[in-house]
């Protein structure tokens, strides 16, 4: 509840009374504190995908009907479902392609198998979500359900790195690490 109360808030004082708004909100010892509050939808794949997977309500579509003046008809009830959002990574190097993308899709609860780093792509050990290789998302009926299906699917999938390619020598055998 103190979280709610605080991003009401923080909305409120940034003028936002209609339309999307985001936060990314840290319940800490000593209270909630804002990491951010925004006009906007959530990005990756949690407006497009993950959330209305789990709820069936597709926040993209609502929050374009507000902004032409439209009630955003979003359903009232939850779904009740779960989505979870996995990543596959590689260490440096050039993609040559992938094994188990295949296989992956065809794993139940899997709902979406993106690849972001097709062959030809420099590759490197992410340090943040702009860097992975790619993601999967599933939508279960429980959480456990929901995680275990996209860790699957993220565990069989091997991405293949150009043969000789002096970063992925470095990474692996460099002295200086």
């Amino acid at each position: 509840r103190a979280i709610w109360e605080v991003f009401e808030k923080g909305s409120r004082a940034l003028g936002i009374t209609c339309g999307a708004d985001k936060g990314d909100i840290k319940l800490s010892v000593s209270g909630p504190v804002i990491g951010e509050i925004a006009a906007r939808l959530s990005g990756g794949y949690m407006s497009g995908w993950t959330y209305p997977y789990a709820s069936g309500r597709d926040v993209t579509k609502g929050a374009l009907r507000i902004a032409v003046g439209l009630p955003p008809d979003l359903p009232e009830r939850d779904m009740g479902f779960v989505s979870a959002e996995r990543a596959f990574i590689s260490i440096p190097g050039t993609i040559a392609g992938y094994s188990g993308l295949r296989e992956a899709e065809r794993i139940k609860g899997v709902k979406n198998v993106f690849v972001l780093k097709t062959p030809g792509s420099a590759v490197e050990f992410p340090t943040n979500n702009v860097k992975k290789c790619g993601n999967i998302i599933s939508q279960e009926k429980t959480r456990e359900e929901a995680v275990k299906s996209a860790e699957k699917a993220v565990g069989i999938i091997v991405p293949h790195l150009v043969p000789g390619d002096a970063r992925t020598r470095e990474f692996l055998f460099s002295q200086n690490k």
